[in-house]
């Protein structure tokens, strides 16, 4: 897995706050969503040895729904992490890693979520907690598809979308 897709699929996947449309009684307690979250900001490489990389991550982005107004529509995040990409002979091309993700709806109730990225290459997601809404928020059925890569536009920084689908349940 590239690390392009690894900080895709494990820094935007966590990206599901809620739209101002919508006030906390009227949110459906649980249902799907659909939208496209774009992001950018810094990458920081460490050579380590047997030719692999150590890189952190800092970024922001936000969300888009497919449905305007519907839930996670314009949302923000930020999100930090680290991982490793293994070149060598052995474990060629294996990203591992861990990011910790904030969002932020327009309504200032904030979600937290941990994606851990093990050597097979899946990502696990964890819920740390929420407020307001997102407390006590469940995610299940998640699919990613990173829509890059993108071009680099200076050295140091990464910038891409991915569009996401799953479902939610509010508590």
């Amino acid at each position: 897995m590239k690390f392009s897709t690894f900080v895709a699929s494990i820094a935007i996947a966590p990206v599901l706050p809620f739209s101002s449309a919508y006030a906390a009684s009227e949110v459906p307690k649980e249902g799907t969503y659909d939208y496209i979250a774009c992001w950018s900001g810094t990458v920081s490489e460490m050579k380590l040895s047997g030719g692999a990389v150590a890189r952190t991550v800092e970024f922001t982005g936000a969300i888009h729904a497919k449905d305007p107004g519907s839930i996670f529509d314009n949302n923000s995040f930020r999100c930090m992490g680290v991982g490793v990409i293994t070149t060598g002979k052995m474990n060629a091309g294996i990203t591992t890693g861990r990011n910790i993700c904030t969002a932020i709806d327009q309504d200032g109730d904030t979600r937290t979520v941990s994606f851990t990225t093990g050597e097979d290459g899946k990502t696990a997601r964890k819920e740390l907690g929420g407020t307001g809404k997102f407390d006590g928020m469940v995610t299940s059925n998640q699919t990613i598809e990173e829509l890059g890569p993108m071009p680099t536009i200076q050295p140091g920084t990464l910038q891409s979308c991915n569009h996401q689908t799953g479902n939610y349940k509010l508590k």
